[in-house]
């Protein structure tokens, strides 16, 4: 898989397209249908895997989370939110590898040590 490799960080151009060929799909899906719509499971299990656990191998970039913003937002507010609890996931930083699930890919660790490395740098110059 492309997040556990972690080598997507280093094409944002690819995340923004993929980001936007979906936004379109989702909104013809939406603008055939009156009613609200479900995900099948392989693209709902795209999202959850790929597309939204992505985002925390990226520097800080407003560009990059615009995009994906505005495919979650073609989403029904209970997909989203199931999204978000599976991007946290268990542990935080190094607990995230020991998980009695599988834990986190690799990447996605290193970059919430990278990001707790920092929020610490700063408290410490705060006080």
């Amino acid at each position: 898989c492309i997040v556990e490799a972690g080598c997507i960080a280093s094409r944002p151009i690819l995340f923004c397209e993929l980001c936007r060929l979906l936004r379109n799909l989702l909104q013809n899906v939406e603008g055939d249908k009156n009613e609200e719509f479900q995900l099948n499971a392989e693209t709902y299990e795209f999202f959850k895997t790929f597309l939204v656990p992505s985002l925390s191998l990226f520097p800080s970039n407003p560009a990059i989370s615009t995009e994906l913003w505005s495919v979650l937002r073609c989403l029904p507010y209970p997909t989203r939110y199931r999204l978000y609890e599976g991007w946290r996931g268990i542990g935080l930083e190094r607990a995230g590898l020991s998980s009695s699930s599988g834990g986190k890919p690799l990447p996605i660790v290193l970059s919430e040590i990278e990001a707790g490395k920092s929020a610490r740098y700063v408290l410490k110059r705060l006080s």
